[in-house]
């Protein structure tokens, strides 16, 4: 898969034909899923290239980075991502003009897949009615909300499940559980010394994390997995410093992996952050969110 940048195309990369996919893509979830491989599907049934438009909201953190977007687009075989940022200009861009200067003239759109809400343009007047007005261009495939136990999958609601911790629930909307990837750092070494020793990260900045708690994951590390204990938060037990971290504490696994590349995979929510009264209240709390997890799996 090719990876473009909107402000440096030309008009020449796409010549051959696109059938392109219109979104924010940024949940990657059951419903996205659908439009891209309906994409990819109508591209090769035609000849022509699959191609994805995604919009990259800024300021505010994300249910996925766009390189973990790109991955999952990969995945799915799709040959080409053009990433936009939404700037002034891309606004202040009245609707047809964008069909014209950039799913026309940039994009070589062939046909057009997004949702019903889809909406494009200055003030976001463009909708699906005005795409269907250029059917002598290009065809328009356009898709209702999927929904799950009768209820719309959106961003939105995803986001709203990992505010309240709830990644069993954001798991099922996004058809793969919610992950968080990073570098091993080297932290205090407090789990260490009360004999339950962590790998720990710092999240990116633009990442969204559930809700502070300690969660049942499971953790990749080396071409591994492990199930794994992980602390969304502060350390409030042990830390005063307010600094939010994730630290996960890896079953069967002895080591520091400093270094490392790990990801995280949020199974569900075992209980709230809590300041323990003491150290040893804290090793006993563990040890039974242990007991928990191994019973569960076992």
């Amino acid at each position: 898969m090719t990876i473009y940048d909107h402000d440096s195309l030309t008009g020449t990369e796409f010549m051959q034909g696109t059938v392109c996919a219109l979104g924010k893509f940024e949940g990657m979830h059951l419903g996205h899923r659908m439009l891209v491989e309906r994409t990819v599907k109508e591209a090769r049934r035609r000849g022509l290239s699959s191609l994805v438009y995604a919009i990259n909201m800024p300021g505010r953190q994300t249910i996925n980075l766009p390189e973990e977007r790109a991955d999952i687009l990969r995945s799915l075989n799709v040959d080409g991502l053009v990433e936009c940022e939404f700037s002034d200009a891309l606004k202040s861009m009245e609707a047809e003009a964008f069909i014209g200067k950039v799913l026309i003239r940039k994009l070589h759109a062939r046909v057009v897949v997004c949702g019903t809400d889809y909406r494009f343009g200055r003030e976001r007047s463009g909708d699906i009615e005005l795409l269907r007005r250029y059917s002598d261009t290009f065809s328009l495939i356009a898709y209702d909300k999927l929904k799950k136990d009768g209820t719309e999958i959106s961003s939105t609601l995803i986001r709203d499940e990992l505010a309240g911790g709830a990644v069993d629930r954001a798991r099922e909307l996004l058809g793969r559980p919610y992950m968080l990837g990073g570098t091993v750092k080297k932290g205090k070494q407090i789990g260490r010394t009360i004999g339950f020793p962590t790998l720990n990260l710092v999240p990116p900045r633009d990442k969204m994390l559930p809700e502070a708690g300690v969660y049942e994951t499971m953790v990749s590390l080396c071409g591994r997995e492990y199930t794994a204990l992980t602390n969304v938060g502060s350390n409030p037990t042990v830390s005063d410093e307010g600094l939010v971290t994730v630290e996960s504490h890896l079953l069967g696994y002895s080591g520091d992996a400093y270094g490392e590349h790990i990801t995280v995979a949020f199974i569900r929510r075992l209980r709230g952050e809590i300041k323990f009264k003491s150290i040893e209240e804290l090793k006993n709390q563990i040890e039974s969110d242990k007991i928990s997890i191994v019973s569960r799996a076992g």
